[in-house]
């Protein structure tokens, strides 16, 4: 993604500490996400940092791009994406990964008004799960790092109602959280060429 992409020369690296369990694997590379938690980040659904107002604001959401310190064990260059859907069946956040040439693993989440769309060649592996109109949803996926662990990822996408799934002690809009496995609890291999998506676990939780 060459958006994706330029944040490298903007974001400091940070080296991935000694041990699994313990390294944040993961650095942010924008400014109007809050982080409540090493590896965690929301959207305040009220004064929306960039210009963007309040919940619901027609006009944008800030998207929230982030890099892994290892990559994706994919094809660098090739980019994936999943979505959330809403209940009218109409795309209402996308999330994107790739691996770069020098590396790193490349990400990024955008929610409706602000989608991304799709780039050339990018491989869209669809709907990740559907959002409730009111409570919205939290969905998963795990995805195969080049070191042979595993990126579990959580996504959070607000409805109409009071929204914060992962305890950020305000209303958001949106969130995403990460941690890093050996393995993950479940997969979904996802077929020939796509060894870097190690899986997409489909679910909904309620919140």
């Amino acid at each position: 993604m060459k958006a994706m992409s330029r944040i490298a020369l903007a974001v400091v690296v940070i080296a991935v500490c000694a041990g699994v369990a313990s390294a944040d694997v993961v650095v942010n590379g924008s400014t109007d996400w809050t982080q409540i938690g090493s590896q965690t980040w929301v959207l305040p659904a009220q004064d929306i940092p960039g210009g963007c107002g309040n919940e619901n604001e027609p006009t944008c959401e800030p998207p929230i791009f982030l890099i892994s310190t290892i990559g994706f064990a994919s094809t660098p260059g090739q980019e994936y994406k999943v979505e959330f859907m809403d209940e009218t069946g109409a795309i209402s956040d996308e999330f994107f990964w790739q691996t770069g040439f020098d590396g790193l693993g490349y990400m990024g989440f955008w929610s409706d008004p602000t989608l991304h769309g799709d780039d050339p060649g990018m491989i869209d592996l669809g709907p990740l799960c559907t959002e409730d109109g009111v409570t919205g949803a939290v969905c998963s996926l795990s995805l195969l790092l080049m070191d042979g662990t595993y990126l579990n990822i959580t996504l959070a996408s607000d409805g109409e109602g009071p929204f914060d799934p992962f305890g950020a002690g305000f209303d958001t809009s949106d969130g995403i959280s990460f941690t890093q496995t050996p393995e993950p609890s479940s997969l979904l291999l996802l077929g020939s060429g796509l060894f870097g998506v190690a899986g997409v676990i489909r679910r909904k939780l309620s919140v």
